[in-house]
């Protein structure tokens, strides 16, 4: 009961002391602190800081405003206080020091942060112990991808380049005048971060695996690490009997005494792992979502179904003009259509009528203050937050329906096809309901969802679900304007 109380009265600490120095736009503990775990099995509270800008003097108030917490944690804990203000998992001896791993980052270094290291930024994301804005209202990772697998931070190729030099790679601020340089750096691993740093990296990569299979951002319980550790070591027991070891000698001190090779374990585990990453990866067919080309009638109003334009120029998106598409749906408007034309031959082409741009009825051509005017209930509707049919036409929820029936009962049964990638080319509004209900976004914010023309989404079916494969600089784009109010 005692520990408990004690770890509220740090968290409080730490938010408040940070929170109340200029310009701190949100400040978060994560990890294990926030466990209903003993204070005495914490190896360190990871704290992130985030300030709209950061400066040399922020940064070391800072760490001045935790050293004020030394006293306190010293009588109630036994322990020293250490700051740890590098990003890597560099460990200490919990049984001498209380180690706060501080992370500070501005606005623009964390967006970046969730681009490169998505992992670690979801596992952030599940922490509700914070002040001012949640780490998912400034840059959300909000689901994980197939390609985080293979070119993110913390991915098997980093942790094997790492391991192949015997090292840890961290990243560290050089402050030169005002001006910030984030270094890479690495270090040596010693007896003890070589048992720490081997657990770490199998653990991880398996809650990450956990997490893509579900589509949670959930941890999950010893069995299913279990179960999943088997399943990529093809029932390996041994090996698995080997990890509980390497576990268990976190908690030890004298770990040359065991004389077991952590660094073999690990280089042995990433080689499943990587076969196992080309096993439940093989499906390479892509189903690429694009929004038309821009024609005439994109001039600020309701352009839907009762209108129609050729597309204005024939520019192809470079990302894709070198993939083979072997089929191409479209819409039944020649933006659509003529967009289609661009990548495949008219043989290729499919019209679907489930893939239509929005009915507006009546608004079709209006801007929005005429629609404010001549349709007063439709913005009144919107301000209560629901989803009104546009007169004589539809609302968004019958669009997001229609769309999700063409994926169900047309792209489905091309999974197994012979075809190889599939192009689908839609509006506006199709795609919004296409990311907002991927994104489990709130429907009456999808109308801020950001998709501009010749934007394209890539797809792929894993387990007869339908699942993104987008660059991040992208999926930040288009939410950008929701101020990420999810």
């Amino acid at each position: 009961m005692k520990n408990n109380f004690t770890k509220k009265i740090i968290s409080k600490l730490i938010l408040n002391n940070l929170y109340k120095i200029n310009d701190v736009q949100s400040v978060t503990i994560t990890g294990s602190f926030n466990e209903k775990i003993d204070i005495k099995k914490i190896g360190d509270i990871d704290v992130i800081v985030v300030f709209n800008e950061l400066t040399k003097k922020k940064f070391a108030e800072c760490k001045k405003e935790i050293l004020k917490l030394n006293k306190f944690i010293q009588n109630n804990t036994g322990r020293k206080l250490k700051i740890n203000s590098i990003f890597g998992p560099l460990k200490y001896d919990i049984s001498k020091l209380f180690v706060i791993h501080l992370m500070i980052y501005d606005m623009s270094s964390h967006i970046h942060h969730t681009i490169k290291s998505p992992f670690t930024c979801y596992d952030w994301e599940r922490s509700n112990n914070y002040v001012g804005k949640s780490l998912k209202e400034i840059s959300p990772v909000l689901c994980l991808l197939k390609r985080d697998f293979f070119t993110s931070r913390r991915s098997s190729p980093d942790y094997i380049n790492d391991l192949s030099k015997s090292k840890i790679s961290y990243r560290e601020y050089n402050f030169k005048n005002e001006k910030i340089i984030l270094k890479k750096k690495s270090y040596k691993l010693d007896e003890k971060n070589k048992i720490e740093f081997s657990y770490h990296i199998v653990k991880n990569l398996i809650i990450n695996l956990y997490k893509y299979f579900n589509n949670i951002n959930r941890i999950p319980d010893r069995k299913n690490i279990k179960k999943i550790f088997l399943k990529i070591t093809n029932n390996n027991n041994k090996l698995f009997n080997e990890f509980i070891f390497i576990d268990s000698l976190k908690k030890k001190q004298n770990y040359k005494d065991f004389n077991f090779n952590a660094i073999k374990f690990s280089k042995v585990f990433l080689k499943y792992y990587d076969n196992f990453l080309r096993k439940i990866f093989k499906e390479n067919k892509k189903f690429i979502f694009i929004r038309h080309q821009k024609t005439i009638f994109n001039n600020g109003t309701f352009f839907g179904q009762n209108r129609d334009a050729n597309i204005l120029n024939r520019n192809k998106i470079k990302d894709i003009s070198k993939i083979d598409f072997d089929l191409c749906f479209t819409s039944q408007s020649k933006r659509s259509y003529e967009t289609g034309l661009l990548y495949v031959n008219k043989k290729d082409i499919i019209k679907n009528k489930y893939l239509n741009e929005i009915n507006y009825g009546k608004a079709e051509g209006l801007n929005y203050s005429k629609l404010k005017k001549k349709y007063p209930n439709i913005i009144y509707d919107w301000s209560k937050k629901l989803d009104p049919l546009f007169p004589g036409g539809e609302n968004t929820e019958q669009v997001k329906k229609r769309l999700f029936y063409f994926i169900n009962n047309h792209l489905k049964k091309l999974r197994y096809s012979r075809n190889n990638n599939i192009l689908i080319i839609t509006h506006n509004v199709v795609l919004k309901c296409l990311l907002g209900k991927y994104f489990n976004i709130k429907k009456i914010l999808w109308y801020k969802i950001n998709i501009s023309f010749l934007n394209a989404f890539e797809f792929y079916f894993y387990k007869n679900e339908l699942r993104l494969n987008c660059d991040r600089k992208i999926i930040n784009r288009i939410l950008k304007k929701l101020n990420y109010k999810l």
